[in-house]
């Protein structure tokens, strides 16, 4: 590309040195000094500012003020891209959200520029950027209340994704109460816009910003770079222009990696999001389903546990579902008998668990109004979606001591499940009976004339005052029957004040009338009343009544408020606790039932298979088709060599020994599923 400027400079200094008289020698040596030194640096300036405006539109104007403002940020700049962000103490959490990720298959693109920053080789077809493209506004769509699409604020243009859990973002309002509820705070990125990432045009790489561990992993297995200036103070620009852990992500070069770009974008606004943006960041929905699977360590040849996870892999396939290693101690084994009281203890425990894990999910439901984004963002489990809490599982060894009796393990959960379902169900009954009162509360400001409150309507010199035997009643009346009522009201009951009937008030639906009786005849005019469809309005005139109202109103609205915020808190809370209690009584099942289906000593390994309901049967079906083996005689195998159940007699049994599981269907090994609500 030309460089006008530099062409002009160049030519003015080819007329400066022509003018210069050579009959003087000193003059002559400094021409050709003057020549050595300046035209390589003219030429340096304008090879390099061609360089420049090569890369295209970016944060900086495509001119010559914006290479020399690129010029002077360079001397800033990182020596190694390649070097990760170093995490600090402050960091919540630790770790990142990113279990792993493959190796890229390619090499490393070459990367030039500051602003812009750009990939100038491996760029891959148009039609994988419209995919990239696609896979970004699947993420807004799916996810439509907590993220939003628009121009880049780095970049001025290009496509990006913004969080909505900023001030700045039209659809914030309704979610604004949620940044106070919790433990979420954003991270700053470009003017604190909340925006997670953008995607280049010209050579479909993206900038995102991730947590240190993150971008270390996506830096280790080549997909991505550090940004030049990422967390690089700047002299006179107020500090650091980028997050420490502003990354770029190369162009995708298959189609098969936009999904794994895809999730380094959920990471990214993880991140951003402050840890509790969980819908748009997890990947698990209703439907994901998971199987938590032991195997005896010999299903390998040398019977390596590491061996036996790769085994169960390649048994299940990624067609089916994807692998994770479940850790799980060694307890303290008893008796036989012992293990067996045990298994059908955890059982049962296990049930309560998921039965406490609905009922929690249900009050949050309630609490949050039906609002699957905001629930979505208060299940989590130690501050991680639940699913990455699965896939990091790790024995929580300080609340349950591996070093304990299994008993004592088994008793401790207990005790913490009844104690949040108790706590959960009476702040939620309290909840219940403060939002009642304050619907009544509200409807008696807001209601027709046959509900609402009449302390603002009804004056004191309509009612009949300290009589010893007359008393006003008032008596909504819908406006269709008005005239029958004022042909009968008179006869309606004995001794009933005749034209004491006015009007008071009137809205879209009744009237309101003001009746005037004999006290020992009032219980009958209002049963008069209500048989002929009219409503009497139960009503004391009271001096400050319509005052008393509104402060009461404005009292219970705070308290309902203020027990929302609880009642979300620990709905928040318990949520998470439940559903790690019951995972633990899930591990202590599995090994339970590892020890009683393969014996001692001990040498099994156990995998968490994420997977859908409908990949599911056939994921069991690839499992038991490779370790049939292990059920003996339970299963055989047809004509065709497929795997099949043995005869009912033979299911009874198994069922009268309880290894029929869950499903009531044998298994030849260890094998639970479970779906997180």
């Amino acid at each position: 590309m030309a460089a006008p400027e530099t062409d002009q400079a160049l030519l003015h200094l080819r007329n400066l040195f022509s003018s210069i008289p050579f009959n003087d020698s000193s003059h002559l040596l400094f021409t050709t000094l003057a020549i050595s030194f300046v035209v390589p640096i003219l030429h340096f300036i304008h090879r390099d500012y061609s360089n420049f405006l090569a890369l295209g539109p970016g944060g900086t104007p495509s001119n010559f003020f914006g290479y020399l403002r690129i010029s002077y940020l360079r001397l800033f700049a990182l020596k190694d891209p390649f070097t990760p962000p170093t995490p600090t103490l402050t960091e919540c959490p630790i770790n990142g959200f990113l279990l792993e990720l493959p190796k890229r298959p390619q090499p490393r693109p070459s990367v030039a520029g500051i602003a812009p920053h750009r990939q100038t080789n491996q760029k891959p077809p148009a039609y994988l950027y419209q995919l990239l493209r696609i896979a970004l506004y699947s993420l807004v769509s799916s996810n439509g209340k907590l993220l939003r699409s628009g121009n880049s604020c780095f970049e001025k243009h290009g496509l990006a994704l913004f969080l909505c859990l900023c001030p700045q973002c039209p659809d914030a309002k309704c979610h604004m109460e949620l940044l106070h509820s919790g433990p979420t705070h954003m991270n700053h990125t470009c003017e604190d816009t909340g925006e997670i990432c953008h995607l280049h045009p010209s050579d479909s790489s993206m900038h995102l910003t991730l947590h240190p561990s993150d971008a270390a992993l996506v830096i280790s297995k080549g997909w991505g770079e550090r940004h030049p200036l990422a967390g690089c103070p700047v002299l006179g620009f107020g500090g650091r222009l980028l997050p420490e852990g502003f990354v770029m992500v190369y162009a995708p070069q298959q189609e098969n990696q936009i999904g794994i770009l895809k999730d380094i974008v959920r990471a990214a606004g993880w991140w951003v999001g402050g840890f509790n943006s969980i819908h748009v960041l997890s990947k698990m929905s209703k439907n994901t389903k998971f199987i938590l699977v032991s195997l005896p360590a010999s299903i390998s040849p040398t019977n390596d546990k590491d061996e036996a996870l790769t085994a169960l892999r390649s048994a299940v396939t990624t067609d089916y579902g994807t692998v994770f290693p479940f850790l799980i101690p060694e307890f303290k084994i008893g008796t036989l008998d012992a293990l067996v009281q045990q298994a059908d203890e955890l059982a049962k425990l296990e049930g309560g668990c998921e039965a406490v894990v609905g009922k929690v999910g249900d009050s949050l439901k309630t609490i949050l109004e039906g609002d699957e984004g905001k629930i979505a963002q208060q299940k989590t489990v130690n501050d991680k979606p639940a699913e990455q809490y699965l896939k990091s599982f790790h024995w929580n060894k300080v609340k349950y001591r591996a070093d304990k009796p299994l008993e004592e393990i088994i008793g401790t959960l207990h005790k913490e499940v009844t104690s949040i379902d108790n706590q959960v169900k009476e702040k939620y009954n309290s909840y219940n009976q403060i939002k009642t009162n304050l619907t009544t509360l509200q409807r008696k400001q807001t209601g027709n004339l046959s509900n609402k409150s009449l302390s603002n309507i009804v004056p004191r010199s309509l009612m009949v005052q300290d009589s010893d035997y007359l008393e006003t009643h008032l008596i909504a009346v819908a406006r269709t029957i008005t005239k029958d009522f004022l042909r009968t009201y008179e006869t309606l009951a004995p001794m009933v004040v005749p034209r004491s009937a006015v009007q008071v008030a009137a809205d879209d639906e009744f009237t309101l009338y003001a009746v005037t009786t004999f006290k020992k005849h009032s219980h009958e005019f209002i049963h008069k009343c209500r048989e002929s469809k009219w409503t009497p309005r139960d009503f004391k005139y009271k001096e400050g009544g319509k005052e008393e109202e509104s402060k009461e109103l404005e009292r219970v609205g705070k308290e309902e408020k203020k027990i929302w915020g609880e009642a979300l808190r620990l709905g928040r809370t318990a949520w998470g606790e439940s559903v790690m209690a019951w995972v633990h009584v899930l591990a202590l099942r599995v090994f339970v039932e590892t020890v009683l289906r393969y014996g001692l000593p001990l040498n099994f390994v156990c995998g968490l298979i994420r997977t859908t309901p409908k990949l599911a049967k056939k994921a069991r079906s690839s499992l038991d088709v490779s370790y049939s083996y292990l059920g003996g005689n339970a299963l055989g195998r047809d004509k065709k060599g497929r795997v099949a159940k043995d005869d009912s007699s033979t299911s009874a049994d198994m069922q009268a020994a309880g290894h029929m599981g869950d499903s009531g269907e044998y298994s030849p090994y260890v094998c639970y599923e479970f779906e997180i609500p």
